[in-house]
């Protein structure tokens, strides 16, 4: 008896529709979990400048730079209210407007050379109300 083992054709061909049907749904699911963790990253960094003006407030009355615009960046001095973003993969610099109410916006977009560019996320923080953490289309 001359016994052939093996999978036919028509085995394989199932087999490999099945694995492009499952990798249709698997990377749309990876790239959207890659694209949250971007932004957590985001997030952190913006909790992380809020908390360093709400510091900067109460040892002096008034958000650092509250009434002009402020941008630091990887190369620039990050000591100026103790946030040091050059950590970061993704997101490293960060800008705030700030106004006398004690209202303020942080924003931060992420780096031209990374799979976050065109993510941008902000935090708005108002003085009577709750952070809130907006964050742009992608």
């Amino acid at each position: 008896m001359n016994k052939k083992s093996g999978f036919t054709l028509v085995e394989l061909v199932i087999v490999i529709v099945i694995l492009g049907i499952l990798s249709l749904v698997a990377v749309p699911i990876y790239r959207g979990r890659v694209k949250s963790s971007m932004a957590t990253e985001a997030k952190a960094l913006l909790a992380e400048v809020s908390a360093s003006q709400e510091i900067y407030k109460a040892r002096t009355g008034s958000f650092f730079s509250s009434s002009t615009f402020k941008s630091i960046s990887r190369d620039n001095n990050v000591t100026e209210i103790g946030v040091d973003s050059r950590r970061n993969r993704y997101f490293n610099d960060f800008s705030w407007q700030g106004d006398n109410n004690g209202n303020m916006t942080i924003w931060t977009t992420g780096n031209t050379n990374s799979q976050a560019s065109g993510m941008t996320l902000s935090l708005t923080y108002f003085a009577t109300a709750p952070q809130v953490i907006n964050e742009d289309k992608m």
